[in-house]
């Protein structure tokens, strides 16, 4: 996905201006994944979307919600 800076510095899903993130969405440290270094979105930005997501959940989305809720915690 790509991400742009909206107004005030907000991080914004690209051509989609009314998707506004946390500020601290993607974080300024570099992670490496597979060998490529990359920045990647936070484990709250990443909860506060699961937990808001008005559909049902489903019986995966349990396990994917407390993972992030533990990973939130130590961050």
């Amino acid at each position: 996905m790509f991400l742009t800076r909206a107004e005030r510095g907000r991080i914004a899903t690209h051509g989609i201006p009314e998707w506004l993130w946390r500020r601290d969405a993607l974080p300024l440290r570099w992670r490496e994944v597979e060998g490529v270094a990359c920045r990647v979105v936070s484990a709250r930005q990443l909860l506060e979307e699961r937990e808001s997501d008005p559909r049902p959940p489903r019986p995966k989305d349990a396990a994917g919600i407390a993972a992030l809720r533990r990973l939130a915690a130590r961050c």
